[in-house]
């Protein structure tokens, strides 16, 4: 046997129910290997479960609280969204703290990590939500030899009616097999310890088809290219008589979503939330976390991050953003409207998901809406309320969570006070307002959504997984674990243990 290596594969948004039904009835080789001579089972994401949260979770093995990104944004205390980085500096990804051990690393688009690492040893490309960047010239050049360029940008393409979805389809696969040739180029020619390689076109696509009724037929070749993938990297591993480990790990899973809720509408029909009168047109100034990054600012701004500003033109609802207004060109002012925030007692607001976030406008804000004394019994109204709305029979908030137990005291960002998740087949909408209803027909990009349940696959031909409850924050010390690493603070419960 020669030294021992570790692929670890990374799946964006992967339902576990799905990664076997497609292995099953399509007999995708790569991913039957990991069913059938190893395991593949769920791992929980964070709260929210998003990428910008949980990626990052897996990189450090600390929670959203310890790391600092609960969201692609966090609130500042004017109530203006700010958008957020993970800043691999401050909190190492493993990656880093293997190389500094002398374990050499390839790293390939890795979600939220923004820059590429400045440590001797580790050779990387980095990922969504910027174009990459690469960590020397040589992977420059691979990557320009072998076409890849980072994950397309169609989304806008696809909601403007200018892309098919079988055209973005086929944009996704190509990405996916030139990003698999780049790594593949790599593998071949270097001794690396750990080859991390991420896929985010599959949560991209999700979004938009698994409500479909052709879903498969968009969705399928995006996990069959991927499943090529981990095939050879199985049979080269075979064939050269490594020790070996294979581990595929997804930062959250997803769902076909047949309505919205409307977070703030229910908050204001129950007279906890108020709109101002006035109509307003001014733009957010949408500033960067880390000054040092403000060079990237534009480019976020017009990617993937823009993205996440936009809402929905759907009628009859009125278009708002909760507390603050949106920079942008592309959107209509006329009907976005804020809050009257000193008429509010708690909102909510950052991203869509199927858990979403509420603050209690207390004195953390600009202008609060009640006093300290009465928070906790406000809280605990609005959590008992949450869970008696229906959906005709349906309920349709499975859990409220408490904020400041799932955060603790954490002093990175303003944390919410409640977190309420939705029931299955329901998604969260913090952007818009309607007079006539709570629910609404999701948009096309959120006809798919998150669910907190990912998978985690482990197979090796040296080693054994013993089963755990698993969450993103244990794979960290997995990875190091794999190598006989020592992990320098206090170990977690749960997990796997690695032998």
């Amino acid at each position: 046997m020669s030294k021992r290596r570790l692929y670890l594969i990374g799946i964006d948004s992967a339902p576990l129910q799905l990664t076997r039904q497609f292995s099953r009835k399509h007999r995708l080789k790569g991913f039957n290997e990991i069913i059938k001579n190893g395991s593949l089972t769920s791992l929980k994401s964070t709260l929210p479960p998003i990428t910008a949260a949980a990626w990052p979770s897996i990189y450090t093995g600390l929670s959203p609280a310890e790391h600092g990104v609960m969201n692609f944004f966090y609130l500042d205390k004017e109530y203006n969204k700010q958008l957020t980085f993970y800043n691999s500096n401050k909190n190492p990804p493993f990656w880093d703290v293997l190389a500094k051990e002398g374990k050499r690393c390839l790293v390939i688009t890795p979600a939220m990590a923004t820059e590429p690492s400045r440590t001797s040893g580790v050779d990387m490309i980095t990922g969504f939500p910027l174009k990459p960047k690469f960590s020397s010239v040589e992977i420059e050049k691979a990557s320009e030899k072998l076409g890849f360029i980072g994950e397309p940008e169609i989304e806008q393409a696809l909601k403007e009616g200018q892309m098919s979805f079988e055209e973005a389809t086929k944009r996704y696969v190509e990405s996916i097999r030139k990003r698999s040739e780049v790594s593949k180029h790599l593998i071949e020619r270097n001794d690396y310890d750990l080859a991390f390689i991420c896929f985010t076109e599959t949560d991209r696509i999700q979004h938009y088809a698994l409500s479909l009724k052709n879903s498969e037929e968009h969705i399928l070749p995006l996990y069959a290219e991927i499943s090529d993938f981990i095939n050879w990297i199985v049979a080269r591993a075979e064939e050269k008589g490594e020790e070996f480990a294979i581990m595929l790990v997804s930062d959250h899973g997803a769902q076909p979503i047949k309505k919205k809720i409307l977070l703030n509408t229910w908050l204001i029909r129950n007279g906890y939330a108020s709109l101002d009168s006035v109509i307003s047109s001014s733009g957010l100034k949408v500033d960067i976390s880390q000054s040092k990054k403000l060079s990237s600012a534009e480019g976020l701004r017009e990617e993937k991050y823009h993205e996440q500003l936009r809402i929905s033109t759907k009628s009859p609802v009125t278009r708002f953003i909760c507390a603050s207004e949106v920079e942008t060109s592309y959107e209509d002012y006329s009907y976005k409207r804020s809050f009257d925030m000193k008429n509010t007692k708690a909102f909510a607001s950052l991203s869509n998901n199927p858990v979403s976030s509420i603050w209690i406008n207390d004195s953390r804000f600009a202008e609060p809406g009640i006093q300290g004394h009465s928070k906790e019994k406000l809280i605990q109204e609005i959590k008992i309320k949450m869970l008696e709305l229906k959906d005709g029979e349906i309920n349709v908030v499975s859990k409220v969570y408490s904020g400041n137990e799932y955060y603790g005291d954490t002093k990175l960002f303003i944390p919410p006070d409640l977190i309420v998740e939705a029931s299955p087949g329901y998604t969260m909408d913090v952007f818009n307002h309607s007079e006539e209803s709570v629910f609404a027909e999701p948009e096309a990009a959120r006809s798919g959504d998150h669910t907190r349940e990912g998978i985690f696959g482990f197979y090796s031909n040296s080693s054994k997984a013993e089963q755990k409850d698993l969450c993103v924050e244990d794979i960290y010390q997995m990875v190091l674990a794999y190598f006989g690493g020592t992990i320098n603070k206090m170990a977690k419960p749960g997990g796997y243990d690695v032998i």
